[in-house]
């Protein structure tokens, strides 16, 4: 079994995406993710994205991947017509 397939951790691993093991999560003080990373990682990597992390504001972390969210799809509208065409509808 993998680590990230124990049901103790199935509330982390789907809020956080973990799609391998390490997976580091970077968080900022008030707890939102600011992106991760996944692997076996240099030290020297870790460490700029800790660093740039302590720093806060609007520093961006060096190697990181983010999650953005998305923007929800609108059902079309019931007003709307689709006009039908046959293969051999040629017009």
């Amino acid at each position: 079994t993998k680590p990230f397939d124990n049901p103790k951790w199935a509330e982390e691993v789907a809020e956080y995406r973990v799609g391998g093991i390490p997976h580091w999560e970077y968080l900022d003080a008030q707890g939102e993710s600011k992106g991760f990373v996944v692997g076996n990682l240099p030290p020297d990597v870790l460490a700029q994205n800790a660093d740039a992390l302590s720093k806060g504001g609007a520093t961006k972390l060096p190697f990181v991947r983010r999650v953005a969210n998305a923007s929800p799809l609108q059902a079309p509208s019931p007003s709307a017509t689709v006009e039908s065409t046959m293969p051999r509808d040629h017009g």
